[in-house]
């Protein structure tokens, strides 16, 4: 962030002394363009966040777990809370391990995540540390995720068996 404040500085100078813009645009400029680091800054881990728990809700598999903890963050998404939880993930073989999981909750299905409850998390098929809550639409989003990979598919084929003389 400090090397973006300096660069934006020395391109504000510049931009005054070399090209004799008007001080007042360059003011507003770099005003806007320090507000859009700012909210980028401060909102990026959320866009992770999401894009993960969309992918993994996309392309991952369905599990077991068992609440060991949850604690809200004060975050909200409308009225429902954002809450981490410890989590039990119980293997198909009999062993399990600890995960944590963070995700927005619905204000009514709170009594469903309490300590020692069963629920389904979603997890990565290649790093099973990486679970996240299941969505209401998990099916749908798998089946919509395999139709179009299918669809990307027979089109390379297509395409692989154009190129192929």
């Amino acid at each position: 962030m400090k090397i973006f404040v300096v660069l934006s500085s020395l391109f504000s100078v510049a931009c005054l002394i070399f090209f004799n813009f008007d001080w007042l645009a360059v003011a507003v400029i770099s005003f806007l363009i320090l507000m859009g680091s700012i909210f980028y800054y401060g909102f990026k881990d959320s866009f992770k966040s999401d894009m993960k728990t969309i992918r993994l809700n996309e392309t991952g598999e369905l599990v077991q777990a068992t609440v060991l903890s949850i604690k809200q963050t004060n975050i909200y998404n409308g009225e429902d809370p954002e809450v981490i939880m410890a989590i039990r993930v119980q293997e198909v073989n009999g062993s399990s391990y600890q995960a944590t999981v963070r995700g927005t909750v619905k204000l009514v299905d709170i009594p469903a995540y309490q300590p020692g409850k069963q629920i389904e998390v979603v997890r990565d098929r290649q790093d099973r540390y990486q679970v996240v809550l299941k969505d209401p639409d998990f099916e749908k989003t798998q089946e919509l995720h395999r139709k179009l990979r299918e669809i990307k598919k027979a089109k390379l084929d297509k395409k692989m068996a154009g190129q192929v003389k």
